[in-house]
């Protein structure tokens, strides 16, 4: 019988300790402050993540150097294929053979010795003159190929040799899919409340349609969601089986998740990105109304963006305003609901009180190049700020 009895105290013991450990857990949980990125796949969620990384979080260790060196290359590997891509101009031998070498190497990975042989083989028919002539420059085919590839392009030599690591650039710029959800931790300083670092965590969820059904595990206590936008993607439509303009999807995204129940004590705040590569689309030539047909009557009424601005400028408002317009929609339906919800209690006799998963939200949004690490930083450091101001009005502080 007392052995019976000392393995119930043991069993006591052991269950008091571990909810010890999950009261700890769920403290240190409530105390952080927890960010949700979110946006359309290719919208820069990831490259986010990383500069978040790079700027306050731990640096990258040798073995994700290893790995990212594997996406650089094939990134390399797969701008070199869709330059061949189409082009009837390959009539040398040699080249086919080449390029038909490539495509095979392409789609086998995880062999150091094959990955090797791939970006060599790319570095060759990149340096071939009768390639390139064949292929056309890059300034003509730009529009149609990965970004960032000019930039991989001019370093195929250095990320070609055996010994190469990649650069906390490269790895920022590197295009990887996310599938699955990651999360990094860092501290940060701010001058809103001197002597006292505020402790983040950021969570990168996949953003191709058939990953979005895995956000619902990191909704609940998020502080602020950060929805991503990609603004140069006005001309491009999904590849899904029906397509549709991918401003429109990612419209349709951030409308979904203003909606979500799951977000209302969420704040909301609006990266518009890629505006280097908008700026550069623009200049060259393209047309937001041949998909927009609204944005040939837009004009800027607020003299912060510039009355007389060039259509670069009008052209990233414009993409601003059709957000932020969503925006103002759902806030009406909000406030609308917030109504219907005091009229009910109140024929109840129900006392009132305030109700902050109905409360209506305003959207904070900038514009923003998340591949310019200092870009990201000042932004980011606005992002503090705010959730700070959030989080004081939430306790009755302000």
């Amino acid at each position: 019988m007392s052995c019976i009895w000392k393995a119930l105290s043991e069993q006591r013991r052991t269950s008091k300790e571990i909810d010890r450990k999950i009261e700890s857990w769920i403290d240190e949980y409530n105390n952080i402050n927890k960010i949700l990125l979110l946006g359309s796949g290719e919208s820069g969620k990831t490259t986010v993540l990383k500069q978040m990384r790079i700027l306050y979080g731990k640096p990258f260790t040798d073995e994700e150097r290893i790995i990212a060196r594997t996406h650089v290359r094939y990134n390399i590997v797969e701008i070199i294929l869709q330059l061949a891509s189409g082009y009837q101009g390959l009539e040398e031998d040699y080249l086919i053979k080449a390029t038909n070498g490539l495509k095979r190497m392409a789609v086998i990975r995880g062999d150091i010795t094959l990955e090797e042989e791939a970006i060599k083989l790319a570095e060759f028919l990149w340096m071939d003159k009768k390639f390139r002539n064949a292929v056309g420059t890059l300034d003509e085919r730009k529009s149609k190929l990965m970004e960032n590839s000019v930039y991989f392009l001019n370093r195929i030599s250095i990320v070609s040799d055996p010994n190469y690591m990649p650069t906390n650039q490269d790895i920022i710029l590197c295009r990887m899919k996310t599938t699955s959800i990651q999360r990094i931790e860092f501290e940060m300083g701010s001058s809103k409340l001197p002597n006292k670092n505020q402790r983040f965590w950021m969570f990168d969820v996949g953003g191709q349609t058939s990953e979005r059904r895995k956000w619902i595990q990191v909704f609940e206590g998020i502080h602020a969601v950060l929805f991503i936008a990609a603004c140069n993607t006005f001309d491009q439509s999904t590849d899904d089986e029906s397509p549709k303009n991918k401003i429109v999807e990612a419209l349709e995204l951030f409308s979904g998740i203003l909606k979500s129940r799951f977000l209302k004590e969420a704040g909301i705040i609006l990266f518009l990105n890629k505006q280097d590569v908008l700026e550069e689309k623009i200049r060259r030539g393209g047309r937001i109304d041949n998909y927009f047909p609204l944005f040939s009557s837009y004009t800027l009424t607020d003299r912060k963006d510039g009355i007389n601005a060039c259509e670069f400028v009008r052209a990233r408002c414009f993409i601003r305003d059709l957000f932020l317009d969503v925006a103002y929609q759902q806030k009406i339906e909000d406030s609308k609901d917030e109504m219907r919800r005091r009229s009910y209690n109140q024929g109840k006799g129900i006392r009132p009180e305030l109700n902050r998963r109905n409360r209506a939200r305003d959207v904070y949004w900038h514009f923003t190049t998340a591949t310019e690490t200092s870009n990201v930083r000042n932004v980011f450091e606005d992002v503090q700020d705010t959730i700070i101001k959030w989080n004081l009005k939430l306790i009755g502080a302000t």
